[in-house]
């Protein structure tokens, strides 16, 4: 057994953006965000088999009440879709392609909910980063199809090191090949080397 986000990076490193890389990070964003961590070319699951689960990353953090908020819920691609469909009153909010005909075409409204979107994930790429080192960073999920995604990430992380000088870290960031089908390639390519352990 694999979860989805496991199974995406296990496709990608089986014959995708991250074929043959030694160290790499697959992230699925989605209805919350998944994660696959890939160290010395092998899927890393963690003592506790936790490893990679980024959706768990806590991002806010209320010194009063001791509540934070999870890095899964706050950038699910889901919501952010939902969002600018409340705001251009589409008949269905979950409507992913018609948000990006918004967000492709430069609307106003569009694109300040999917800046801030992407921005939260720049800094979590860029903290991700500072953990792992890895050669490569891949994004999936349906979203991922769109160019202006990766773009716009790229962007936020070019932003964030300019005002804060700390940071020196140059994530290499790129779409998973398989895009929103990763996770079916990463089933079967589980499925064939647990056959090959029997």
């Amino acid at each position: 057994m694999e979860n989805d986000a496991k199974c995406a990076a296990l496709a990608e490193l089986w014959l995708g953006s991250i074929k043959d890389k030694k160290d790499a990070i697959v992230l699925i964003l989605g209805s919350a965000i998944g994660g696959g961590i890939i160290i010395d070319g092998k899927l890393h699951r963690g003592a506790n088999l936790s490893a990679g689960e980024v959706s768990y990353i806590n991002h806010r953090f209320n010194p009063e009440t001791k509540e934070v908020g999870y890095f899964g819920l706050d950038c699910s691609a889901v919501e952010m879709v939902k969002k600018i469909s409340k705001l251009k009153n589409l008949k269905d909010e979950t409507d992913g392609e018609a948000v990006f005909e918004y967000i492709n075409s430069g609307d106003e409204q569009a694109m300040e909910v999917f800046d801030t979107y992407c921005n939260l994930i720049a800094i979590q790429i860029l903290n991700l980063h500072y953990v792992i080192d890895p050669e490569l960073i891949a994004i999936g999920g349906g979203i991922s199809a769109q160019p202006i995604l990766i773009e716009r990430i790229n962007q936020a992380i070019d932003e964030i090191k300019k005002v804060n000088d700390f940071h020196v870290a140059t994530p290499h960031i790129v779409a998973c090949h398989f895009l929103n089908d990763a996770n079916l390639y990463g089933a079967l390519y589980h499925f064939e080397q647990s056959r090959k352990e029997e």
